[in-house]
């Protein structure tokens, strides 16, 4: 398979980076009337993971409890925490990592040019600074949140169902071993 394939390849799969949800915003994977076309800023970190010179990871992060969230204190608090979420994670990843609502309470992030080791680093920290928010505008209740995510390298692999069950998979394992943590494959 040419190198140009597998760009090309991976940039269908990869066009979720190409919308931005105007309730979170952060990217979204379907395209909606609701959403605005966001130009790419740069497809030179797409194209280091068919090449296999730099290290390049994707996570899928789910709010852990979202449903009870939503069920105690109602959906206008549930798309608070959404939003802070994706303001946390926007503050803190670089620019030439991308953030994506996958669907409810899912997001994949896409860290360019990170291996597994720095992308697991940046979880952890982003789940402490989630889990420190407690006082939210549209309750008087105090609570606070995590997420459980599932991270993998992505070196190589160019299928993006591939990558996303895989990731799904560790997900769902971070979820049995407890919740707000990162489940990945040994490095």
């Amino acid at each position: 398979m040419s190198a140009w394939f597998r760009f090309t390849r991976l940039m269908v799969c990869l066009l979720f980076i190409a919308c931005t949800s105007t309730s979170t915003f952060a990217f979204q994977s379907e395209h909606t009337p609701k959403l605005r076309l966001k130009k790419l800023d740069s497809y030179s970190h797409l194209a280091a993971v068919t090449t296999g010179n730099k290290a390049s990871s994707i996570a899928l992060l789910d709010v852990d409890n979202f449903k009870k969230i939503n069920d105690k204190y109602g959906h206008v608090v549930g798309d608070e925490v959404l939003t802070t979420f994706t303001q946390i994670i926007k503050n803190r990843i670089r620019k030439s990592d991308k953030l994506c609502r996958y669907g409810g309470e899912e997001f994949l992030i896409y860290f360019s040019d990170s291996d597994q080791k720095s992308a697991k680093r940046i979880l952890d920290e982003l789940n402490f600074a989630l889990s420190r928010q407690k006082h939210w505008s549209n309750t008087e209740e105090k609570f606070s949140v995590s997420f459980s995510s599932g991270l993998l390298d992505v070196n190589g692999e160019t299928n993006l169902d591939t990558i996303i069950k895989m990731c799904d998979e560790l997900l769902y394992r971070a979820k049995r071993e407890g919740r707000a943590r990162v489940a990945s494959f040994p490095i």
